[in-house]
């Protein structure tokens, strides 16, 4: 593993990182979420820690809000099919709307318009 490569111990200190916050450091380079940290992976993550221990928190914080962001993104849209699922049972041959989150990139969907579209003929308004 790199951690034991006198190099990296070398950069890290010279960066003046804890040694003791590696692992966490090398988890949080490794942006493509591989088990592995590639050279660019590494040379960014580090000139983004250069400085005080402060950026070592500001990174782990940016790691934790991306990572809540996307699970929060997966939740609501589950709840949101959910809801369709149970309105489409209670209220059958309803209109729905068009969905407000999409799961495929764990975001609220980028393709929303102000009027919402048309509903279909016959079907009853909300």
């Amino acid at each position: 593993r790199g951690l034991d490569n006198p190099w990296v111990k070398a950069y890290f200190s010279g960066l003046e990182i804890d040694p003791n916050e590696a692992a966490i450091i090398f988890t949080l380079m490794d942006t493509d979420h591989n088990g592995r940290v590639s050279i660019d992976e590494f040379i960014d993550g580090t000139m983004k820690l250069k400085g005080s221990a402060k950026s070592v928190d500001m990174l782990l914080l940016m790691f934790d809000h991306v990572r809540f962001i996307s699970k929060f993104n997966m939740l609501c849209s589950y709840l949101e099919d959910e809801m369709r699922s149970i309105k489409s049972v209670l209220l059958p041959g309803q209109w729905m709307e068009s969905k407000i989150f999409d799961n495929s990139e764990g975001g609220v969907r980028k393709t929303m318009s102000v009027i919402p579209p048309t509903p279909p003929a016959g079907a009853k308004p909300m």
